[in-house]
């Protein structure tokens, strides 16, 4: 089955040519290595993303695109293998990750259809 996500047109992505100068290297072009390397260069970093195929291609691609800091079946399963304290300070850390998504939706003018429901 195709993803939804890879439907439509696609950034180009160039090649690495020659010698790139950086003070970070992101080796990954899915939703964490981009987010990774876009925050890394807000911060004034030069960064180079390495992907060996087409960026968000990967498991990015197969995701369902839904953000959640966690849902109620998953509570006990996380429970029987980590520590309650453990556990919240993933879903805080969940939390803050889809917090920091709108701003960044909403700062860059993204209509990426972003929008929070219960």
């Amino acid at each position: 089955m195709d993803s939804i996500w890879m439907d439509g047109p696609q950034a180009a992505a160039s090649c690495l040519r020659g010698r790139r100068d950086a003070d970070v290297v992101v080796v990954g072009g899915g939703i964490t290595g981009l987010a990774t390397a876009w925050r890394l260069a807000g911060a004034g970093m030069q960064v180079v993303v390495l992907e060996a195929r087409d960026p968000g291609a990967g498991n990015t691609s197969r995701s369902t695109g839904n953000l959640y800091s966690t849902v109620s079946t998953g509570l006990a399963a996380l429970l029987d293998k980590w520590q309650p304290e453990d556990v919240r300070l993933a879903i805080e850390a969940r939390r803050r990750a889809i917090d920091w998504i709108g701003s960044v939706a909403q700062a860059l003018g993204l209509d990426c259809d972003f929008r929070r429901v219960p």
